[in-house]
């Protein structure tokens, strides 16, 4: 069983943050996340790993909207600034660059063939705001032709911020497997407006994946 040091990852889960919603919605929108990375193992205990991930963050608050009637574009559409319930979906993306420790062979050592192992990682990394999208709970009513949209939207931004988390894999053959993902990303100057606004401001994702060694 030849040992391979380098391995591609995808994989596809769930996200958890810290909300502050008070307010009853219907919004079933569920969070989800995709994640990519690549670790290059220099020997049997340590390496490095670039780690990519999309996440996706429902929320919802009772915020100011624009109400445009789209039947008198002469006029601007006439916007009028209201308040309700708005169902916000934020796009964030993160990149990492971590150190990753194989915590199967550091407490039992190497075995050629092992069934499971289980790897740690710890890193800096960035995050980017690509925005959002969103819509008027359907319990508040608009006339018809008229359109809404909501007052302030996020900005794209960079922030700083660390990752880590772990790495449970299982065996499926001598260069695939599986993975289980839990992952934690700290981003200190990120504020979302129902998310993200206390201390510390931080997202757990849980992802489900597929991995190849080369």
């Amino acid at each position: 069983d030849k040992w391979r040091p380098l391995t591609v990852s995808l994989g596809i889960g769930t996200n958890v943050v810290q909300k502050h919603e008070v307010i009853s919605t219907s919004n079933n929108t569920m969070p989800y996340n995709l994640n990519a990375s690549v670790a290059y193992h220099f020997g049997k205990l340590s390496g490095v790993r670039l780690g990519l991930q999309y996440i996706s963050l429902p929320a919802s608050e009772n915020t100011r909207f624009i109400d445009y009637n789209m039947t008198v574009p002469e006029f601007g559409y006439a916007p009028v600034k209201r308040q309700g319930v708005w169902h916000h979906n934020y796009y964030l993306g993160t990149a990492s660059l971590a150190y990753v420790l194989n915590m199967t062979n550091a407490m039992a050592g190497y075995r050629p063939g092992r069934l499971f192992e289980l790897e740690a990682f710890l890193g800096p990394s960035i995050a980017y705001t690509f925005g959002e999208t969103g819509s008027l709970d359907e319990r508040i009513s608009l006339m018809e032709g008229h359109e809404a949209r909501v007052a302030k939207k996020i900005k794209q931004k960079l922030y700083p911020a660390v990752s880590g988390g772990a790495i449970l894999s299982a065996r499926l053959s001598q260069r695939m497997g599986v993975t289980f993902t839990p992952q934690i990303h700290l981003i200190p100057t990120l504020t979302l407006p129902t998310l993200l606004e206390g201390y510390p401001r931080f997202i757990e994702t849980f992802d489900l994946g597929v991995y190849y060694k080369f």
